[in-house]
């Protein structure tokens, strides 16, 4: 019994490693085209027809058949050769991902006068071993196509549509859809949807399959997409940049920006060290035994069409929708950006790296080192922060994937894979630049916190005595109330138990000067001698009892929502049509229990 759980653990061992195929094969038949004869022993080269070199090379057996295994997702030529007849040249032949190319040479013999042979293969019109239903997007497609992102390649096809910014497949859920990295699941393990993903500049090929799906592949019920990143060659350099905005500096043509910037970098070739360092030191390796690397990064910072910060144009006709001006909000709740990465933070941000090293050691073994990432922080919209941006949580996601890819082949006919890989995947939500503690409103009837008129609107008080603004004019004008501002005052009574007299009065610190020009209206209603200012009543034009329900341009009280009656309608609350007089503003919850209201505790 533990001998036949030990063998049914080996072979679900050998089911759950069987990932995607990243590599693809090559077979034919060589034969004489006068007698159909097989030609044993001729000579099949794979050859790059960028740079006309020969990739590897392979010979025909008794019956005039050859494989090529291993093939990386490409176009290449195919050049057969043998003693007594006329070579010949196929061109064009793709290979894709985890799929058999089949291409068959017909030599003519030399004794017939000819000369060498090319032939441009042919994509099949239908496939008669094809079993499903597949669909490949090369890099040179990609490149000609107008898109910034993998799922944009990925709409383009037929049965896939974007809703949300997710991809459905065949009318399928978007959990439903395998994603697939170079061989290796990517998809989020606790909700399933795709998690890691890479910049289109770096992608070799795109495979579909949306239908009948191979053994290999599990958890997929609408489709699998699996995805090859590019090698770099070992004897060529080569790269690429790219640059694009739609923020050009200049009020004028930015009306209807999305302030975007979009850079793409990509390099590739030889390893440098291997290949020019150590020779230095006397260690250099053979030139079919080079590290070869490809390297991509890609950016993108955008406000998008709903940007904070930004007043919008709320005039628009029925069916339409609001269009963001130029005009910033004015107030202290707006998003300070930073930076993220190379680029000036926007509300969303997002970076896609990839790094590829691969080595022939023997032309029967490789191996392949890889790393994918992708790296993201934005904040999501919501008209409750129009006016309180700084308030809108923000999120984080980080993912990144480390691959290592041996493949030995055993023979012509066999070979062996090996994959290890390290997936991460780590996201995080958080409230804004403050959080509900942060806020100080009172809500007593006994006034604990200050009022404070912000006449520059910067959200910094400049404020020295309290005094009020009665005319609101942003100046003290003479005969409008205001304190002297006196930090202590000693008292001896001539008997302190009757304080029935005085004997001595002993004026510490006492400010006696009226509010200068430039300084702000300060209301101290517990007299200690401490700005402690409502934060939400901002640009209230004087204090009053109900100095929360003047009319602002920001909404009175914190900007996240309170508690309301049951069954009463939000809006109803607010414009009075409840028959109750609402204030939105924060509770005080006594948390250290010393029955004080004191900062931090009002939630």
């Amino acid at each position: 019994m533990r001998r036949g759980i030990g063998v049914l653990l080996a072979v679900l061992s050998l089911v759950f490693v069987v990932w995607a195929g990243t590599t693809g094969k090559i077979t034919g038949t060589v034969t004489d085209k006068q007698t159909g004869e097989p030609i044993m022993a001729a000579d099949v080269e794979l050859i790059n027809p960028a740079t006309g070199e020969v990739i590897t090379g392979t010979a025909t057996d008794l019956d005039g058949n050859y494989i090529f295994l291993d093939v990386a997702p490409g176009v290449y030529d195919l050049r057969a050769s043998a003693l007594g007849y006329a070579p010949m040249t196929v061109k064009n032949v793709v290979v894709h991902a985890d799929k058999t190319t089949t291409v068959n040479f017909q030599l003519v013999s030399e004794a017939i006068k000819a000369e060498a042979i090319e032939v441009v293969a042919e994509r099949e019109q239908v496939r008669m071993d094809a079993v499903s239903s597949e669909d490949y997007v090369s890099s040179e497609e990609i490149k000609s196509m107008p898109v910034q992102s993998v799922n944009e390649v990925l709409e383009t096809r037929a049965g896939v549509v974007s809703r949300g910014g997710e991809l459905h497949f065949r009318g399928g859920r978007a959990r439903e859809v395998a994603y697939y990295v170079n061989g290796m699941p990517v998809n989020d393990p606790t909700y399933g949807y795709q998690a890691l993903t890479v910049s289109p500049n770096s992608v070799q090929e795109i495979q579909m399959q949306t239908g009948a799906f191979n053994a290999e592949y599990g958890g997929a019920l609408s489709a699998v997409v699996s995805i090859v990143t590019k090698e770099g060659d070992p004897n060529k350099f080569s790269g690429s940049i790219g640059y694009s905005t739609t923020n050009f500096r200049i009020k004028a043509l930015n009306k209807f920006t999305t302030n975007a910037d979009r850079i793409d970098f990509s390099l590739s070739g030889p390893e440098p060290i291997s290949t020019y360092f150590l020779p230095v030191l006397g260690l250099k390796l053979p030139r079919d035994k080079r590290i070869s690397y490809f390297f991509s990064i890609s950016g993108e910072n955008t406000d998008t069409r709903l940007p904070y910060n930004k007043k919008f144009d709320l005039d628009y006709p029925e069916g339409g929708a609001p269009l963001a001006t130029q005009d910033e909000i004015v107030g202290p709740y707006k998003i300070k950006y930073g930076w993220y990465g190379f680029f000036p933070e926007r509300r969303v941000n997002q970076y896609q790296a990839t790094l590829k090293l691969k080595q022939r050691l023997t032309p029967s073994f490789k191996y392949v080192i890889s790393f994918d990432g992708n790296w993201s922080k934005w904040r999501s919209f919501d008209w409750y922060y129009y006016y309180c941006p700084k308030f809108a949580y923000k999120s984080k996601q980080s993912v990144y994937q480390t691959t290592l890819n041996i493949t030995h082949n055993l023979s012509v006919n066999t070979f062996y894979e090996l994959r290890l890989g390290y997936f991460h995947n780590e996201r995080t939500l958080t409230p804004g630049d403050w959080d509900p503690g942060d806020f100080a409103v009172d809500s007593s009837a006994v006034r604990t916190l200050d009022d404070w008129v912000d006449v520059n609107n910067d959200g910094i008080p400049q404020i020295r005595v309290p005094w009020v603004d009665f005319n609101g004019n942003g100046m003290w004008d003479y005969g409008e109330y205001w304190e002297p501002l006196i930090d202590r005052i000693d008292t001896i009574w001539n008997d302190p138990s009757l304080r029935d007299s005085i004997v001595e009065i002993d004026t510490i610190y006492a400010d006696t000067l009226p509010p200068q020009l430039g300084e702000e209206p300060w209301m101290d209603w517990n007299s200690n001698g401490v700005f402690e200012p409502r934060w939400t009543n901002f640009n209230t034009p004087y204090p009053t009892w109900f100095s929360m329900n003047i009319g602002e341009i920001y909404m009175d009280g914190e900007p996240f929502l309170d508690g309301y009656p049951y069954g009463m309608s939000y809006q109803a609350l607010l414009d009075g049509s409840a028959g109750i007089e609402f204030v939105m503003e924060t509770l005080w919850v006594d948390v250290n229990g010393d029955g004080e209201k004191q900062f931090g505790e009002y939630v």
